[in-house]
């Protein structure tokens, strides 16, 4: 190369911006670049730009004692640089002069400060004179060296080419500040698309991939009891089952389709393909090679159950049907379920929106009231007590029974709020009144301190005295009996009683209606409204009535709408009768029995 060829001022102006145009272009390109990509092509820019014999790109390491090098052209061509390295402890003076981050220009490089001990080995092997080497910086930190060496003879670096050099190494420096930018977003991406745990993609990654498919095949697995695996083997335990099985369903899967971590205790696979058929057959694969497999960890042999949603609705629908599908799975307790319009279950959520919505206005509008159904004395065919039922008025003035929203109001934390309601309005309706009353109550309501806590303040006013009955829902299964005693003792020094409500539905169970002692039982009306006609019915009634009476409890008979049953009802020696043939619930008291 001659390195005596003239160039006027400009003319080497305007190939350096040219030189810097097709760099920057190269570099802020549609295509991402590396700093591996572009390190050549700063080195053969500072070549054409600078006439160089050699031009090379090195990066410097952040403890700034070894540089190894990128890119280094010769003459034009480009040489393998693998094992290409500086180290600080061989040349100590040219690493602490790129420790104060300045350029170093030495016109004579075997005799400057800053790069004489190059002189002996580096510089005589390749006949180097003269070097200008340009720091690149990343954040105003100096991480790499752009080298530019004269050989054959020395050469004074005018500011022109030091300028040049200059701009080269900055541009090398954005190329690697926007490689670092964009691993470090491609490592937020990964985490965002990644489970951390089983290092399978997660739901994020599963709802981006399901943009892209079209007719989308998703089944997602849940782990049954996986809350007992936990609490009976560890969450250390736990956390290598979920790893494991997540192995299990990649090789049972793939290649058929991709596997995520749908939750915490579910596994989700998608897959592209109108073959519904065979899609559930891989599936149920899934499901039977789990069934008769376990993990032994730590000594521990751990089955895991699965039971799987599945959907074939479009990509738009599919999550949102697959997660409707997840809740109906376990209330149904079902293996696998795959989700249809026709179940409906949208409209039963949509149902749910609607009446939680109904619920709140109604307690804040005071739209919660009490219906009073009597209660007839059997012997005295006079009514001598009522039952206090929850109804709700909606904006519209319609009325609805608890069965339309009493299930809601739980799941929605506003039961109790809608109990305390129904109490207050109890004890006011009944605060002139001289007839005893009952009053439904759950386990929830005996074990929420704000009950009982209004139970007994409305319980020391002594007008109440002797004439409330507390109902307690059979079916709700009363477990916590030492609580249930204590409730029980505590509301019978008021003089209040108590009754079985439902009495033959749920547990049944005679021995633990010893351990009550109620006052009342109340037969289920399942049976009653059948005794006229089915004698099973009148066996299982009879045995109730039998027992009750051994142990000195009172029974009431339910739903009795007609007079048949009401014969039948006096003919077994039942002490009450309550149902619509001896009155309908109403907002007033029914004062006489209408069927007599």
């Amino acid at each position: 190369m001659d390195t005596d060829m003239p160039h006027t001022h400009d003319a080497t102006l305007i190939l350096h911006n040219q030189l810097l145009l097709e760099l920057s272009q190269f570099i802020g390109g549609s295509k991402t670049r590396t700093y591996a990509d572009v390190a050549p092509k700063i080195a053969l820019a500072a070549h054409k730009g600078l006439n160089l014999p050699r031009a090379s790109i090195w990066k410097l390491n952040a403890a700034m004692d070894v540089m190894e090098c990128m890119a280094l052209c010769i003459d034009g061509a480009f040489v393998d640089t693998s094992e290409l390295v500086l180290l600080a402890s061989e040349y100590p003076h040219y690493f602490t002069a790129l420790g104060h981050e300045r350029f170093i220009v030495a016109d004579d490089a075997h005799t400057h400060p800053d790069t004489s001990e190059f002189s002996t080995g580096y510089l005589s092997e390749h006949h180097i004179f003269s070097m200008l080497d340009a720091p690149i910086r990343k954040n105003g930190k100096i991480v790499g060296i752009l080298c530019c060496e004269q050989t054959l003879q020395a050469r004074s670096w005018t500011l022109l080419e030091q300028s040049f050099a200059a701009m080269l190494a900055d541009a090398a420096g954005r190329a690697l500040a926007e490689e670092e930018a964009k691993n470090a977003l491609d490592s937020l991406l990964y985490a965002a698309q990644t489970d951390t745990l089983t290092g399978l993609y997660n739901r994020n990654k599963l709802t981006q991939d399901l943009l892209s498919t079209v007719t989308p095949s998703l089944a997602v697995f849940d782990i049954d009891g996986f809350t007992d695996i936990n609490d009976f083997y560890g969450y250390e335990s736990g956390n290598i089952v979920l790893c494991e099985l997540g192995k299990t369903i990649i090789k049972l899967i793939v290649p058929y389709g991709r596997v995520y971590r749908y939750g915490n205790d579910k596994f989700a696979i998608l897959w592209e393909h109108n073959n519904k058929k065979e899609f559930i057959n891989l599936v149920e694969s899934v499901l039977d090679h789990t069934a008769n497999h376990s993990y032994t960890i730590n000594g521990f042999s751990i089955p895991v159950k699965l039971s799987v949603a599945l959907s074939f609705e479009p990509q738009s629908n599919i999550i949102h049907s697959i997660d409707i599908l997840l809740k109906e799975l376990k209330k149904q307790n079902s293996r696998l379920m795959v989700y249809d319009k026709a179940l409906e279950l949208e409209e039963h959520i949509a149902n749910n929106i609607k009446w939680n919505k109904k619920i709140k206005e109604a307690l804040e509008e005071n739209r919660i009231v009490n219906y009073f159904q009597p209660i007839l004395n059997n012997q005295t065919l006079k009514i001598e007590k009522y039952e206090s039922l929850v109804r709700l008025i909606d904006k519209e003035g319609e009325i609805a029974a608890p069965c339309c929203f009493l299930d809601i109001a739980k799941h929605s934390k506003q039961y109790i709020a809608l109990s305390k309601r129904v109490i207050e309005n109890t004890f006011d309706a009944f605060s002139e009144e001289e007839a005893g009353f009952s009053i439904n109550l759950t386990m929830e309501d005996i074990l929420h301190p704000d009950i009982k806590e209004l139970l007994t303040d409305k319980m020391h006013d002594t007008r109440f005295h002797s004439r409330v009955v507390y109902e307690i829902v059979e079916s709700e299964g009363l477990k916590e009996t030492d609580l249930v005693l204590a409730f029980f003792d505590t509301i019978k020094q008021f003089g209040c009683e108590i009754a079985i409500d439902d009495f033959g539905t749920g547990y049944s169970n005679f021995e633990y209606l010893i351990k009550l002692t109620p006052d009342y039982i109340k037969i289920d009306g399942s049976m009653i409204k059948e005794i006229a006609f089915n004698p099973d019915s009148e066996e299982v009634v009879k045995t109730i009535i039998d027992f009750a009476k051994k142990r000195h409890l009172k029974t009431v008979a339910e739903f009795v709408s007609s007079k048949e049953i009401f014969e039948k009802v006096l003919e077994l020696g039942i002490d009450y009768s309550q149902g619509y043939y001896i009155g309908q619930p109403q907002p007033t008291l029914h004062r006489e029995f209408v069927g007599s």
